[in-house]
């Protein structure tokens, strides 16, 4: 996991829907490369800070003093479309925003959409303030 040039090649490219741009690669190789990274990345990747269900009960059934945005990608397969389905019904806070044609790393892949929907979205919620 120091290795954060062999990290990112292996995690990045299989996971997106587009091509990985070089200068992408060397920005997130200096990011993964700072003190301390190393240490933390195995912790993210345990099974036991993996619960979806208590994650999706505490975005859902919180009541955020703040609005709350879920973009995701309508093509990754490691959290494929059928995990969101039910986000319109169950969350009616939450607004779910589809990124399409993107895979995992969506803001990689539609870096143009990505910031629009951000941008649209806050806009919105200034407007609600």
């Amino acid at each position: 996991m120091e290795d954060a040039a062999w990290f990112i090649d292996r995690v990045y490219p299989p996971r997106m829907a587009t091509e990985f741009k070089p200068v992408d690669r060397d920005y997130l190789v200096n990011e993964f490369a700072r003190a301390g990274v190393a240490l933390q990345i195995p912790k993210y990747f345990k099974l036991k800070n993996w619960d979806l269900d208590a994650a999706m009960t505490k975005i859902c059934k919180e009541a955020f003093p703040f609005p709350v945005l879920i973009l995701q990608a309508d093509s990754d397969p490691a959290q494929p479309v059928s995990l969101f389905e039910s986000v319109p019904s169950e969350c009616p806070r939450v607004e779910l925003r589809w990124i399409r044609g993107a895979s995992h790393f969506s803001n990689f892949d539609k870096p143009e959409e990505v910031a629009k929907a951000i941008n649209e979205f806050l806009g919105r919620s200034r407007l609600q303030q």
